[in-house]
């Protein structure tokens, strides 16, 4: 296997770990907050802390220049929907169980899937092939199994 893949392998798990601890500490922290905007707002400034450093330390701060054409927007379309997407995880983390949370995040393959063609039109580089709608078939079944299993 080339080392690249192996990279990208290793760092996908690495963010699923990652994304798998952090609801449980927001949850955990939804309990003393009076709103989970706070929550949101710190845990967004603690991130870009942590950005800033990793460019520190990496010393990639020299490379760091503007973002040219329409880049720019595309990163800030980004950003919002991820800012909308970690406020939105948090209200959920304060109504509900962990597991049901993470697990209907977990459902954003399915909208990747949907809304890539759209977005990127002929830049797409992922090949919608029958394996990929499959998985993602597989992944809306198990959350289903998780969410629905509950109430039974």
């Amino acid at each position: 296997m080339k080392r690249k893949r192996l990279e990208g392998y290793l760092f996908g798990i690495l963010t699923a770990l990652c994304w798998a601890i952090s609801p449980i500490f927001i949850y955990k922290g939804l309990e003393t907050l009076q709103s989970p905007i706070w929550g949101t707002a710190i845990g967004l400034m603690v991130a870009a802390l942590l950005y800033l450093l990793w460019y520190i330390w990496k010393k990639k701060w020299k490379e760091v220049s503007l973002p040219l054409g329409n880049s720019i927007y595309w990163q800030i379309a980004a950003g919002v929907a991820g800012a909308m997407g970690i406020l939105f995880r948090n209200i959920a983390l304060e109504t509900d169980q962990v597991a049901i949370v993470v697990t209907l995040a977990q459902t954003a393959s399915l909208f990747t899937l949907i809304l890539s063609p759209f977005l990127l039109g002929n830049q797409l580089r992922e090949k919608i092939t029958p394996k990929l709608v499959a998985g993602v078939f597989f992944i809306l079944m198990g959350a289903s199994f998780i969410v629905l299993g509950r109430n039974f």
